[in-house]
């Protein structure tokens, strides 16, 4: 099977199911016959403290982990995700594990495999790890990326990270022209490039648009896990620090952060997507830690369904 990935992505990254033309099978196979190459490892580096205390006492009383994702490429079974559980089953001596296999036909399918896992697992992935995923990304696709057939939401998708990030790595790995031509009322001229691109500043509405970029990357094909990451960051300050970290904004005032999520909740008119019981069960822990929000989609979610 071939794949035109950049011809492929449009605004909604396609999911792997639409990608590939057959359905992935689950079965045990022989840990000696993965291979294991760290160009389709998208953490800088295992986590010992995961695979010993986490890992491994679960393997050894018996608990099933989850089928660790592999590629079929020219005969060869390559790990696309699942690093951590693959090591520990070798340190506790298994020889079989289970896996979901999916036939490529490329290296960029393969790498396409391995781009948004990892985040599904119980160890979340560090910035580090994160940006790693886009600078993997930007060296396969540097020409596309170069000739502006992929673009920074594009990319964003396909690794699950925020288009701000990808915009860093962008302009630090990708040469871009200093000027660009322009035409504007009639008259054509060269317009100083080098600004364009440079991630948003912290202004609560420039925040805001950082958090839902980074929220539909994220969550593309989960609505109901955006909502509750949202609720979740309306509610509690700690929550909001660390959905910032996740989507990577730049510096920002506090006040701003609350601010811009305030904005998020508003323009996503978050109750519509959710359960009348998950809207009232939101409503009231709005109404406890943040009476305000409350007030603001407390209309909407007795209007919508009563009370």
């Amino acid at each position: 099977m071939a794949l035109n990935l950049a011809g492929a992505m449009t605004r909604t990254a396609p999911s792997i199911a639409m990608m590939m033309a057959d359905a992935p099978s689950v079965e045990m196979i022989d840990i000696d016959s993965l291979w294991i190459d760290k160009r389709l490892q998208v953490r800088c580096e295992l986590n010992e403290e995961h695979i010993e205390t986490d890992l491994r006492p679960k393997i050894q009383n018996g608990d099933r982990l989850d089928p660790i994702k592999v590629g079929r490429f020219k005969d060869n079974l390559y790990v696309v995700a699942g690093f951590h559980r693959v090591e520990a089953n070798k340190r506790e001596g298994n020889t079989r594990i289970e896996a979901e296999i999916l036939t490529v036909g490329t290296w960029r399918e393969l790498l396409a495999l391995a781009l948004p896992t990892n985040e599904e697992h119980g160890l979340p992935l560090t910035k580090a790890d994160r940006r790693r995923k886009v600078e993997m990304t930007v060296e396969e696709w540097r020409t596309e990326i170069e000739q502006g057939q992929l673009s920074d939401q594009q990319i964003a998708r396909m690794c699950k990270v925020s288009p701000s990030i990808v915009n860093e790595v962008r302009r630090a790995t990708v040469e871009a022209p200093a000027t660009k031509t322009v035409t504007r009322g009639g008259k054509t001229y060269e317009m100083n490039a080098t600004n364009i691109g440079r991630p948003k500043q912290a202004k609560p509405e420039e925040l805001a648009q950082a958090v839902e970029e980074y929220l539909d990357a994220a969550y593309d094909d989960d609505a109901n896990g955006a909502v509750q990451v949202l609720a979740a960051a309306s509610a509690l300050p700690a929550v909001a620090e660390a959905l910032a970290e996740q989507a990577d904004l730049p510096t920002y005032k506090p006040a701003a952060l609350t601010e811009a999520i305030e904005k998020v909740v508003k323009q996503r008119a978050i109750t519509i997507r959710l359960s009348p019981e998950a809207a009232q069960a939101l409503l009231e822990v709005l109404r406890e830690h943040a009476p305000a929000l409350a007030e603001l989609i407390g209309p909407q979610v007795e209007g919508t369904w009563g009370q």
